[in-house]
This record gives C-alpha cells, sequence and structure tokens, in this order.
C-alpha cells in the first residue's frame, strides 16, 4: 500500500484507505503496544 500512496496518489481508492485505517490500524497499534509491553517485562531495567 505505501508505494501504491507514493507513487500513484491519484489513483488511490480512498474508501480502501478509509477502512484501513478505520478498520486495521486500531488492530495493529494493539498488536505493537503489546510487543512493547513484553519487550519491557523482558528488560525491566528500562
Amino acid at each position: 500500500m505505501r508505494d501504491h500512496l507514493a507513487h500513484r496518489y491519484f489513483d488511490t481508492s480512498h474508501a480502501i484507505l478509509r477502512a484501513t485505517v478505520d478498520n486495521d490500524l486500531p488492530d495493529l497499534q494493539r498488536a505493537v503496544e503489546r510487543l512493547g509491553q513484553r519487550l519491557r517485562d523482558l528488560d525491566p531495567d528500562d
């Protein structure tokens, strides 16, 4: 998707982009936050 957005912006379906932001990014954010927490748990000196 990054290549499409960067190089073919005017050919991008804004409905698909909006659906990705609304539906997929929150799950990705939660997964990254869980991973960060697991890493902090492994190294309590942080």
